[in-house]
């Protein structure tokens, strides 16, 4: 039976569909071979290790040791296969994680820490509408309107609970290669409230959730699968026009080399000249003297959610169910008692 399957089995008998928690992996981009970790001021940590469990109150200095993890802490040195910290109950906790120099961020959730090759791979198990919350802080425009981050946040966990990210240590990253996710917002910001009144909501199409996609700004339309060059999957993804967007979608020109077919060659292009490259799938395409001219607008891949288009239609007073229905036709938003 496929994941898919499952859920919408659950769902229809009011079983649990899926976990309460995701395990996310962080700080990727920044392949770290040295990482800190700390509890809040006046708290602690557990740390889980081979060879029993340790409590600290001050920051834990990890190393990368081969293919070991090196733990410094209070003039202490372990050297461990990986190492887990978590609350004195073994639940979740808020810690503060860190690449010195570089980043730094608080979470709540439990940590592991493996080494992986050549870079440290920091995981963070965090509760599921914690994690809607932080990634729809970090993915919306600016302020953006409730109702577009309603959106956003039933997009958002509809994806995190079906999607196969292909990651082997976890199920999600934290870029945009899955979701865009930063700390936790504050308890009383609109991106915190769009998931407590969201909360447990999915789309759902011929009756399974499904993992929705969204981009920033579809430039005027939104695209199907075929139209990138994309296989079938679990929601054919149907085109719309979103005249916020083909209103308001900031525009941009191009000279390439060679020709751009779909998604996947927009991708390649952008690995191979800047990510900036090619910045959307809106465009039109231009054969001139000096090479092949590219004009389009807005940015993504234009599947499914306009996050341009949403703020504009929340402004003009449409719902978060209104929303969804326009980018996501002949789906359903249904709620899993389970996650309530």
């Amino acid at each position: 039976m496929s994941r898919a399957v499952a859920i919408a089995l659950a769902l229809l008998l009011g079983a649990p569909a899926w976990a309460r928690t995701v395990r996310i992996g962080v700080f990727g981009l920044f392949h770290p071979t040295e990482l800190s970790v700390a509890p809040p001021p006046g708290s602690s940590l557990v740390i889980e290790k081979d060879g029993g469990s340790v409590t600290m109150n001050q920051a834990v200095h990890v190393r990368l040791a081969g293919d070991r993890v090196q733990l410094l802490a209070q003039g202490v040195s372990w050297r461990v296969t990986r190492v887990h910290f978590h609350a004195r109950d073994g639940g979740l906790t808020d810690l503060v994680l860190s690449v010195p120099g570089k980043i730094r961020r608080r979470y709540r959730g439990t940590l592991e820490i493996v080494s992986n090759r050549s870079e440290l791979v920091p995981i963070v198990t965090m509760d599921l509408e914690l994690a809607v919350a932080s990634a729809v802080a970090a993915e919306s425009p600016p302020g953006a309107p409730l109702e577009a981050l309603k959106a956003q946040a039933v997009a958002t966990r509809s994806f995190l609970v079906v999607h196969g990210s292909g990651h082997k240590l976890f199920d999600f990253c934290d870029t945009t290669h899955c979701q865009f996710l930063r700390q936790p917002p504050a308890p009383n910001s609109l991106a915190a409230r769009a998931a407590r009144e969201t909360r447990g909501m999915v789309l759902t199409y011929l009756g399974s959730p499904f993992s929705a996609m969204f981009a920033s700004s579809c430039g005027g339309s939104t695209k199907t699968l075929a139209e990138l060059g994309l296989p079938a999957r679990d929601y054919p993804y149907f085109p719309v026009d979103c005249l916020y967007c083909r209103r308001n979608a900031d525009r941009w020109t191009r000279k390439v080399p060679g020709k751009v077919e779909g998604e996947r060659g927009r991708l390649e292009l952008d690995r191979q000249h800047g990510w900036s490259a090619l910045p959307g799938n809106h465009y039109s395409v231009k054969d001139t003297d000096e090479g092949i001219v590219i004009e389009g607008a807005g940015q993504g891949h234009g599947l499914g959610l306009c996050q341009m288009g949403a703020v504009g239609m929340a402004a003009e007073g449409k719902s978060f169910r209104e929303i969804l229905d326009h980018y996501y036709p002949n789906t359903v938003v249904r709620a899993d008692a389970a996650l309530h």
